[in-house]
């Protein structure tokens, strides 16, 4: 498949999901909120708070840094070379148990671009209703 069909069904999977999931919930919060007398006041804030927790999680997603598709698990994209400058600062160092450094830790961290489109804009779009057509 081209990366554009690839790009469209990825986009396509997570609105579906997302859509599921804000159908369940909303129905869940509605049926929860209509049993209980106690929680009248609470009706139709559910979708408020869906809205809320999708758009944080859209923050995360494209908060996250891009890795290489092809490169496998802790690859990192390629960087412009750094200053002379900074090549004469010594180090910093910082291990974690098991004598890991921070760095290493932190490379590993990441998503592919088809990842923030299934996650980002079809999910989080969907799951919140938002547009994220300008994202």
């Amino acid at each position: 498949f081209s990366p554009v069909v690839s790009d469209a069904a990825a986009v396509g999977v997570g609105a579906v999901c997302g859509a599921l999931c804000r159908h369940h919930i909303g129905k869940a919060a509605t049926e929860r909120i209509s049993r209980d007398p106690n929680l009248k006041y609470l009706t139709g804030w559910h979708t408020a708070g869906i809205n809320i927790l999708g758009s944080f999680v859209l923050g995360g997603v494209f908060g996250t840094p891009i890795v290489s598709a092809g490169a496998g698990a802790g690859a990192e994209t390629p960087k412009a070379p750094l200053p002379s400058s900074a090549m004469r600062k010594p180090p910093v160092v910082g291990t974690c148990s098991g004598g890991n450094t921070m760095g290493s830790m932190v490379s590993g961290i990441g998503m592919t671009p088809r990842m923030k489109l299934l996650l980002g804009v079809g999910f989080c779009g969907s799951f919140t209703t938002f547009s994220t057509y300008s994202v």
